[in-house]
């Protein structure tokens, strides 16, 4: 496809490499954050960072994100999409060129802050793109592979940089910058320009309130690891959701709002919107809960952390790709697929209850990877759903919205997976500890401190007291994570039948109204 390319023919076959081209760009914003995590502990070490500063490096470009990926959406609605792609994916190489080169903290966090920034816009505009590139009744399965692509960067991506960053976390994070050169150069090359849309003067107010509000709920759920009564949590997610609030009266007396938040009365944008969050809290649940598990429990590293994870993605990306070609076949079955997605994440969420601190460590992998297909099931539906119910003005923000609503639903599962394993795990540790004899107050301290020891350094205790207290401590964390996989099930139940209900009769699924196409 040539730069003066225009929208393709509704009869045409979709353009695969263009669809490659928007995975692998897309790939890079899930490719980043899993590269930067991995060298993170180096990176503090080699730059001294405190607690706070580690815990705000973790979190900063997706801070950054948050804040702006709406505004980026308007943006290439009214300068141009591919403009604004070539402009984000530069600057996300600049922001990790930076935090590489970094010689103190500051430098560090702003260059974080600015490569979630760059891909964030750049994943938003490739999802906006799939649609614009494709004809309408490809969609669907333009869609499966796009996501299917992500998933193989993520997936091949997330190895090499965990392997370059074991001798260099410098050089582990230029691979991002590499790879996003690489394709920059393909964009005006296979990407048709799109027109312009929107009118009328851009409504900063609502992009700051939108940008605010969500910085101020994400950070606020980030905290609830600490305490669900802190005001550290309570006052910025109560900030953040009284927020969006205003947002949505600022932008229904907007004369020509950032975003359509009419949008709000279709029963099919609310089921995307709920489909959207609920894939993202999944997902967070699963990978940081078994990561954890394994970790605390098995003793297991890194390395074997990322294989044990490894069937869920690879069952996520082939799914995918099959849900979208079947999909692009049978558009009126979108409502049931989307329903067996939420089943399968409940199920495999259930399945996962089978964790035993004297069991195997691959013994809950069958339950991901029911998770992994139920991900599958929804997310393409999910999509469909937004690109369909997107109008042509406002399709850069409403794609946005999409990465907006996903960064709450991934914060809000990382926050209560945590939460509530350490509630429910904490609230068995003392009697698992008075099983092991250790019942007077300072066996109890004794045995905390030897538990906290064991989870830095992962070296088991000499003393007789100590182990009990890390067996005991064992125990507590399984029967914890499993009352946590039960009731992320529920979660996870009610929100799929919340969304199945709203979107009311079958006729008015998106597969039904052509996915795709303008409305």
């Amino acid at each position: 496809m040539s730069s003066g390319a225009t929208a393709p023919d509704p009869g045409g076959a979709m353009p695969r490499g263009a669809i490659y081209l928007l995975g692998l760009i897309g790939g890079l914003q899930l490719l980043d954050p899993a590269v930067a995590n991995t060298a993170i502990v180096e990176a503090g070490k080699a730059l001294e960072f405190t607690a706070s500063q580690r815990a705000l490096g973790a979190s900063i470009s997706t801070l950054a994100l948050a804040a702006t990926v709406l505004a980026a959406g308007v943006a290439a609605d009214r300068l141009g999409r591919r403009g604004v792609l070539i402009a984000s994916m530069l600057l996300a190489v600049i922001g990790d060129v930076i935090v590489a080169i970094a010689p103190q903290t500051e430098v560090y966090l702003a260059g974080r802050a600015l490569a979630g920034i760059g891909l964030g816009a750049a994943l938003a505009a490739t999802f906006a793109y799939v649609r614009f590139v494709t004809p309408a009744p490809k969609v669907t399965a333009a869609l499966g592979l796009w996501s299917a692509v992500m998933i193989g960067l993520l997936i091949v991506g997330s190895m090499i940089g965990g392997a370059v960053a074991l001798s260099s976390w410098r050089v582990a994070m230029l691979l991002v910058p590499v790879l996003g050169v690489l394709l920059v150069v393909f964009v005006p090359r296979v990407l048709p320009v799109m027109p312009r849309s929107g009118q009328g003067r851009v409504d900063y107010l609502g992009l700051v309130l939108v940008g605010a509000s969500t910085v101020s709920l994400l950070y606020g759920l980030s905290q609830a690891a600490t305490s669900l009564a802190s005001p550290k949590f309570y006052v910025p997610v109560v900030a953040g959701i009284a927020g969006y609030a205003l947002f949505g009266s600022v932008e229904l007396r907007s004369k020509a709002p950032a975003f359509p938040i009419k949008l709000f009365a279709s029963g099919v944008f609310v089921a995307a919107v709920v489909a959207g969050v609920a894939w993202n809290f999944a997902q967070a649940v699963v990978q940081l809960s078994t990561s954890n598990l394994w970790q605390y429990t098995k003793a297991v590293s890194t390395f074997q952390v990322t294989v044990l994870q490894l069937p869920m993605l690879l069952v996520l990306l082939a799914v995918s790709v099959l849900v979208g070609n079947y999909l692009a076949k049978r558009g009126d079955r979108l409502r049931r697929v989307l329903g067996l997605g939420f089943v399968c994440c409940v199920l495999g969420l259930l399945l996962m209850v089978v964790a035993k601190n004297d069991w195997p460590a691959w013994v809950i992998v069958p339950g991901a990877v029911v998770v992994g297909i139920g991900l599958a099931l929804i997310s393409i539906p999910q999509s469909a759903m937004f690109v369909a119910e997107a109008p042509a003005d406002y399709l850069g923000s409403v794609t946005s919205f999409r990465t907006t609503i996903g960064q709450v639903g991934y914060a809000a599962g990382l926050a209560l997976s945590v939460v509530f394993v350490q509630v429910f795990g904490h609230a068995r540790f003392a009697g698992e500890l008075q099983k092991e004899g250790l019942a007077t107050p300072s066996q109890v301290a004794a045995g905390i401190d030897e538990v906290r020891q064991f989870a830095h350094d992962q070296v088991q205790p000499t003393t007789a007291a100590g182990r009990a207290a890390v067996e005991a401590a064992e125990k507590a964390y399984t029967q914890g994570f499993d009352i946590t996989m039960i009731v992320s099930a529920a979660i996870i139940g009610v929100m799929g039948l919340a969304a199945i209900l709203v979107m009311g009769p079958p006729a008015s699924e998106a597969g039904q109204r052509n996915a795709g196409a303008p409305i």
